[in-house]
């Protein structure tokens, strides 16, 4: 079973769920979320400004987690990676390699992010101070 937050309407109060995803496919796997960040593209599709939104909805996104279940062969190798505690990332924003001369400036010149966290159960904490404009800058939420 699969847990969550979810809204039941626009600006909804989230609640917590349990649901049942059904098997996994031979191409999918189970990551058990540790980490999930948040921010106004939540809000928007929550609120369902674009008038796109299902419901219940689950918002969240950028997850850091354990791989649990892996039900069959992938096109990543992914227990050399298990066995080595790789990691698999990507970003829109640019390649790896851009990313890591990114990342290795911030550590030269002791760039840390400016991070709030929150525990999973005061998720609509979180929520209330994106809808408020509050956060300096990114709110993420942890196990």
């Amino acid at each position: 079973m699969a847990k969550g937050y979810a809204a039941e309407r626009p600006s909804g109060e989230l609640k917590e769920i349990e649901y049942d995803l059904g098997p996994l496919a031979a191409d999918q796997v189970e990551i058990a979320v540790e980490h999930c960040g948040i921010c106004r593209s939540d809000l928007s599709m929550m609120d369902n400004e674009c008038g796109v939104t299902e419901y219940p909805f689950v918002p969240g996104h950028e997850i850091v987690g354990v791989v649990g279940a892996v039900p069959g062969r992938l096109s990543v190798e992914i227990f050399p990676m298990l066995i080595g505690q790789k990691s698999i990332s990507a970003s829109p924003l640019g390649s790896p390699a851009t990313t890591a001369q990114m990342l290795d400036f911030a550590a030269r010149h002791d760039i840390r992010p400016v991070v709030e966290t929150f525990p999973f159960p005061r998720v609509n904490e979180a929520m209330e101070r994106l809808r408020e404009g509050k956060p300096r800058y990114r709110i993420v939420l942890t196990r």
